[in-house]
């Protein structure tokens, strides 16, 4: 029930919110129709590159404003205040990527039009959330929606909880009052009783949920009785404990059968999230591998030219979990490479257990140039289809650089699947980074995963690779 109207709440917001940047880039894009004139070499008429841009635009609008809306409200439930300045923000990130998508189209676009976007969003959904503020407020603030919550406990944790419900008055919930295990609870707060007066709390007062912030450990026994008379008599009952510190953990309840159980991970599950990143990934590589034909055919003969031998290079990486594959490359070194590395040791430029050299001199000339634009890495898309990885992920180590490895919290990069390119190789320059600045790289991406944030790693490494400097 608490967290029912929560998320009714937080949802109409994710609404008005791509409603307010659609209708606001609607009344800019009409007002200023007359001014925009088609450009795209790719188009047979205005009408048509009209069509295109819109859907574009929209799409667009769509996929940003749902993204940051969501990482908003998933940490603030905000008001009406609080959501101007964000409304304001984050118009004008949508505005700058729909002046980019406009220069592909249109040879001429009317300054005013952005302007005009950027001064719609507020005005627009200003009266839109106040009004839904106020239509949400009365609905669920009348006495037959209102909900009666009662609090067991009367620490601090349990007060300030009491507290941010009454902020929320919107949300219709009110404090019935305080149940705990004193004689002597705090001043100002309607204490009711001890929790042998429970049972008869519940049963003369009208009590619509129990929320229970007491040490669990302390009062187990006590939480366990008092959840069975709740569940008696009909009673939702919240127990709003970490029963578990976790530095880095999400927690996720989750019923198997008969078993109720809570999971903590620090690392995305394999959700439909995870499943849709897959299925990208899969197309991904299939688009990749056909648009990368002919250049594999140019470099395979290069190679050949340059020391006839192998043309991939397959070499055993840590993938998922640990698991064990082949990683297939466009060998650049020459074929005794991996026999003479042990006499380059001392001169590794890399700290930790990783083995790297800008100017390795067992590269040979064609393998320098086949690096410097990371053509070398191309044949991974095979190893994306076999399912060993995915387009976006943390690179996947060598099984000298994991045998290196010292700490054990530099492993949890194992927890997802390894990637084609992420973080640290979308950098300008990545080696230049230490290897814990690189393993933190690969950790910060596993924390703040999403489907929005694979797709800015892949634009970010297309401008480094097209710019040659990612070695």
């Amino acid at each position: 029930m608490i967290d029912h109207r929560r998320i009714i709440y937080t949802k109409t917001i994710y609404v008005i919110h791509i409603l307010t940047f659609m209708s606001a880039f609607t009344v800019s894009f009409l007002a200023f129709l007359s001014d925009i004139h088609p450009q795209s070499p790719f188009s047979t008429s205005m009408d048509m590159d009209i069509i295109i841009y819109t859907l574009f635009s929209y799409g667009t609008i769509y996929i940003v404003s749902l993204h940051l809306s969501s990482r908003h409200l998933n940490f603030n439930l905000p008001v009406l205040l609080d959501n101007v300045l964000y409304t304001c923000v984050t118009s004008m990130v949508i505005c700058a990527i729909l002046s980019l998508i406009a220069l592909l189209f249109f040879k001429k676009l009317s300054p005013l039009q952005p302007l005009t976007f950027l001064v719609a969003t507020p005005i627009i959904y200003i009266p839109a959330q106040a009004l839904f503020n106020l239509i949400f407020s009365y609905v669920n603030n009348r006495p037959h929606n209102q909900r009666h919550i009662l609090i067991v406990g009367t620490n601090r944790n349990a007060i300030e909880f009491a507290r941010s419900i009454e902020r929320q008055t919107f949300l219709g919930f009110k404090i019935l009052g305080f149940v705990d295990d004193t004689k002597n609870p705090p001043l100002g707060l309607n204490f009711l009783g001890c929790f042998d007066d429970f049972r008869r709390i519940i049963r003369e007062n009208v009590v619509d949920a129990v929320a229970i912030k007491i040490p669990v450990r302390t009062f187990y026994d006590e939480t366990t009785e008092l959840i069975s008379i709740s569940e008696e008599q009909g009673i939702a009952t919240y127990c709003l404990n970490n029963f578990f510190e976790s530095k880095n953990c999400e927690v996720t309840a989750h019923r198997c059968g008969n078993t109720n159980s809570i999971i903590f991970h620090s690392a995305p599950l394999e959700d439909w999230k995870m499943l849709l990143k897959r299925m990208i990934s899969l197309v991904g590589a299939t688009i990749g591998i056909f648009l990368a034909l002919p250049l594999m055919i140019i470099i395979s003969i290069a190679i050949y030219l340059q020391d006839p031998g192998p043309i991939f290079y397959v070499q055993k990486r840590i993938g998922y979990h640990k698991r064990i594959f082949n990683l297939y490359k466009f060998r650049t070194m020459y074929k005794n490479a991996q026999s003479v590395q042990h006499l380059l040791e001392s001169i590794n430029e890399m700290d930790g257990p990783v083995f790297k050299i800008k100017n390795d001199p067992r590269i040979f000339p064609a393998g320098r140039i086949i690096r410097k634009f990371s053509l070398d890495e191309i044949p991974q898309f095979f190893n994306i289809l076999k399912g060993d990885m995915n387009l976006v992920g943390p690179r996947p180590l060598a099984l000298r650089d994991y045998r290196g490895f010292r700490e054990d919290w530099l492993r949890r990069r194992f927890s997802v699947h390894p990637g084609l390119t992420c973080y640290w190789q979308s950098m300008i320059n990545r080696n230049d980074i230490s290897f814990e600045e690189w393993m933190n790289l690969d950790l910060q991406y596993i924390n703040n995963w999403s489907l929005w944030e694979d797709i800015k790693i892949c634009f970010k490494t297309v401008c480094t690779v097209l710019e040659g400097k990612g070695v």
